[in-house]
């Protein structure tokens, strides 16, 4: 689902491309500021424009989804977003393009060929990033719950030992990917398809047959980029709501506060948004381990923010 009005929930002002650049301009043209001094006010300001994608389970499927610990799907993407840069596809208008755009797992396919931003830019019809990392801000809202038992009795109500928990994923579009016409031989190719997409996270790895896969570890120690576990025990749905920033540093502290918060310690240093380019491509992956332990899910959304 995309926001294509000037507000979100809430009635908070959100501008769209257009109006960003007209006010760059007006004020370039006024003030003799330079451009780039008019890009640091806007940041000042969070003067931003903004993508949301969202996915409400019950609405779709009439319940939660659930994600069961030492089963084969075990790793389920939940979400995936717009390009960095699009606020949505006028192509995909049917609710079953919207939902296979939103769920559909891409091949584990290495990347060839990355596009250069211009491809990106003759796609869309408004103002587009000008900075080759132009993201911002990243807000995830994940309403979830674990199975309301299980683990060790004295961390029930915490983050310590939860095995149900959501992890960020990276696409990116293969600019030597040929498109496969599914209508007719007629049919006019959509100008970002689902099938150019290529995963950068989760990473792969070749398996013994020499086909390559997702690789999903076990926990998120691995490499600490978990956005969100869930609380250890509660039978109650609870909304996390997880900013990233650009901005965000280094905390000595951080093993605590991830611990604290939940979250992946490697999430909270601001290097995941400000490495971010025009056309990546952001994901949710709902995960669970081990038997009796089930993730979950009522809702998920992703909310961009980019410099125009």
């Amino acid at each position: 689902m995309s926001n294509e009005d000037t507000t979100v929930k809430g009635g908070e002002y959100k501008p769209k491309p257009a109006e960003i650049l007209a006010l760059r301009n007006l004020l370039a043209r006024e003030t003799l500021l330079p451009i780039d001094v008019i890009g640091i006010i806007f940041d000042f300001a969070e003067y931003w424009a903004h993508s949301s994608n969202e996915i409400d389970f019950p609405k779709e499927i009439q319940g939660p989804l659930i994600i069961s610990g030492s089963s084969a799907r075990e790793n389920q993407l939940v979400l995936r977003s717009f390009p960095v840069g699009f606020r949505g596809f006028r192509e995909k208008k049917s609710l079953a393009e919207v939902l296979a755009y939103d769920r559909t797992e891409v091949r584990p396919l290495e990347l060839a060929k990355e596009n250069e931003p211009e491809f990106f830019k003759e796609i869309a019809s408004y103002a587009m990033p000008q900075l080759v990392h132009p993201v911002r801000r990243i807000v995830f809202t994940i309403k979830s719950r674990d199975q309301g038992w299980g683990g060790s009795g004295q961390h029930h109500g915490t983050y310590n030992t939860s095995w149900t928990w959501f992890d960020v994923g990276l696409e990116r579009f293969d600019a030597s990917q040929t498109y496969l016409r599914y209508e007719s031989p007629n049919s006019t190719p959509p100008a970002l398809p689902l099938c150019a997409l290529r995963p950068i996270r989760p990473r792969l790895e070749p398996r013994e047959n020499g086909e390559l896969a997702f690789h999903h570890p076990l926990s998120d120690d691995e490499d600490g980029m978990a956005i969100q576990h869930n609380i250890l025990a509660s039978r109650q749905f609870k909304e996390h709501i997880v900013t990233w920033d650009w901005q965000d540093q280094p905390d000595p502290n951080v093993e605590s506060l991830s611990e604290e918060l939940g979250r992946g310690p490697n999430t909270m240093d601001g290097s995941f948004v400000r490495g971010l380019k025009l056309g990546d491509v952001i994901t949710v992956w709902g995960k669970a381990r081990f038997p009796g332990w089930a993730n979950h899910v009522e809702r998920v959304q992703i909310d961009i923010f980019w410099a125009v």
